[in-house]
């Protein structure tokens, strides 16, 4: 068996024979393995284009910066929405109610739906090796997601600008306060 493991190794253990508990109260046993390091420096999309360490590490920090200032959002300016009944049966009722049951319409403003898809084009967008089908693949989706959170009445179409705003913001606060750079140095440099 193999398996992804937190030290960034991939690791194979073998097991060979039995092991039976008559008559003994504990076993001791050393697994020994041999690893192969995983290089995530650049990872090959199966479209055809490599996604840089930068991009990730661009797209983790403003993401990260952006879903601790959602937060704070949150607790300091807390929304929700009032949604109609469900009357139907057919199978998008039930599905619109099966996401009225998972996400209850609080903390609505940004919309953090809205806020990752923007940041996740930018990022594609920033991406020279990208085809531009792919960019403009990411663009209809995003716009997608844009339209599906106020159809489904998740959202209203404020808490859209808002994410938009908020990503843009995280975009000039990752320029401005180079956090790119202080990334950098605390991430080994295997990962650069």
């Amino acid at each position: 068996s193999s398996y992804k493991a937190a030290t960034g190794y991939v690791t194979t253990a073998e097991y060979h024979g039995e092991v039976k508990s008559e008559g003994i109260k504990s076993i001791t046993y050393t697994v020994v393995y041999t690893g192969t390091e995983i290089l995530p420096e650049t990872t090959e999309d199966p479209a055809g284009f490599k996604l840089t360490s930068e991009h990730m590490l661009m797209a983790a920090v403003i993401l990260l910066a952006l879903l601790l200032i959602g937060l704070l959002i949150f607790l300091f300016l807390p929304t929700s929405m009032e949604r109609g009944d469900i009357q139907g049966n057919d199978i998008f009722d039930w599905l619109t109610k099966l996401i009225y049951t998972l996400d209850a319409p609080n903390n609505l403003f940004p919309s953090i739906h809205c806020l990752d898809s923007w940041v996740c084009l930018r990022v594609v967008c920033k991406m020279k090796t990208a085809p531009k089908w792919f960019k403009w693949a990411n663009a209809v989706f995003s716009v997608l997601v844009f339209a599906s959170v106020v159809l489904v009445k998740q959202h209203l179409f404020l808490d859209i600008w808002a994410g938009i705003l908020v990503g843009e913001l995280g975009f000039l606060m990752v320029r401005f306060l180079h956090t790119e750079r202080l990334l950098y140095k605390l991430v080994p440099k295997r990962f650069q």
